[in-house]
């Protein structure tokens, strides 16, 4: 659910509401609904701005994977270089 990835990843940064709103230029009231579940549904827009101000792509910020690899190998490796050996061979195979 986008509400609780929202703030998971809020909190690992350690973004107040504050913060995050000054980061992604949404408001602390439309951050908090979308944190709570209140509002659903955010535009494309809202989603792209969280996603730069969390430093995650749109496929982390929605959970959104492909057998179990988020969908951009590249920030896959960053956020894990412990399996970039891993990801890469499983990436370069399929070319």
């Amino acid at each position: 659910m986008l509400s609780n990835k929202i703030e998971q990843l809020r909190k690992e940064k350690g973004y107040t509401f504050a913060k995050l709103s000054e980061l992604s230029g949404i408001s602390t009231g439309r951050l908090s609904d979308l944190a709570t579940g209140k509002r659903n549904n955010p535009t494309m827009d809202t989603l792209i701005k969280l996603a730069d101000a969390l430093d995650v792509t749109l496929d982390e910020l929605v959970g959104r994977k492909k057998n179990g690899i988020f969908l951009n190998p590249d920030d896959y490796i960053k956020k894990n270089e412990i399996n970039k050996s891993i990801v890469i061979g499983t990436f370069e195979s399929k070319k």
